[in-house]
């Protein structure tokens, strides 16, 4: 590992921190509804669940940083080999 893999590493890390406080992303929510519990469900009355999927933001910019940092190493690798 370089200076340079080094500097990149400590901006990816950095930009992470500075990310860490903008919440969450969504990704997907599913509701399901099914017919209530007892006489409710009887006379037609139904219960709605939502599930929500969300994934941190800081998450995202450290997966999407170091893919490109893994991305541009292995391409230095193989333009170096030949």
């Amino acid at each position: 590992m370089n200076h340079n893999d080094k500097a990149a590493l400590t901006t990816i890390v950095s930009s992470t921190t500075a990310a860490s406080g903008l919440g969450n992303v969504t990704l997907a929510t599913i509701t399901t509804t099914k017919p209530a519990c007892g006489v409710l469900g009887w006379l037609g009355f139904t219960s709605t669940t939502a599930t929500t999927f969300a994934v941190p933001i800081a998450g995202v910019v450290l997966v999407a940083g170091l893919a490109t940092w893994a991305s541009y190493r292995v391409y230095r690798a193989m333009r170096d080999s030949n």
